[in-house]
């Protein structure tokens, strides 16, 4: 009763080709209000022979009945030109009313390598809105990334709206009813051509 899987399944058009995503979570949700686990994810892009996966903990804690923080850390690796990485995120979500919600996420990840040396990093917001019990929703984001150090580039930002469709029981910020983020640290390289 206090173990549980999410499986995740995502796409992204990007100026590099689309990725394509598979993960797995694997948690223990043992007491009212904390969520830990395993995840691992595994994705690939249109167009290259490039292939990159991650694996890492993760956890959902409430600070409060209407707030939730979420921590995210891992490791991950590339099978072009040996590409690795270490990563984490923060990401804290609040509810303004039952269905509506605003929440916060900032995502690093360290590449060093000799064609890569930098540090990746995500921050945004995002509100979003699924009616109390509707598998469905609307969301609306900006979110900011950029590179810094070595082979650092100039930060872009992206606005997006969309729909949203959850198949069981989620949403809230109900650690026990939550999904876990899904991230990816390579991500942010590739759609903007970096690497």
């Amino acid at each position: 009763g206090v173990h549980g899987f999410q499986g995740d399944l995502r796409f992204a058009d990007t100026v590099s080709g689309g990725i394509g995503s598979v993960g797995a979570h694997l948690y223990m949700a043992p007491r009212p209000g904390q969520k830990y686990g395993l995840f691992a994810h595994l994705s690939d892009i249109d167009g290259r022979a490039m292939t990159w996966g991650a694996f890492g903990a993760e956890g959902l804690v409430s600070l409060s009945p209407a707030t939730v923080l979420e921590i995210q850390g891992g490791v991950g690796a590339a099978d072009e030109s040996g590409l690795d990485f270490i990563f984490g995120s923060i990401a804290l979500a609040h509810d303004l009313s039952p269905g509506l919600e605003i929440s916060a996420a900032l995502d690093l990840a360290d590449f060093d390598e000799p064609a890569l040396r930098a540090t990746s990093y995500e921050a945004g917001l995002r509100a979003s809105y699924s009616p109390e019990g509707a598998p469905w929703g609307v969301y609306a984001s900006v979110t900011q990334s950029g590179l810094t150090g070595r082979d650092g580039a100039s930060s872009e930002t992206r606005i997006g709206l969309g729909v949203t469709l959850s198949l069981g029981t989620a949403g809230g910020t109900d650690p026990h009813t939550r999904h876990f983020r899904s991230i990816d640290p390579v991500a942010p390289i590739l759609r903007r051509g970096l690497w």
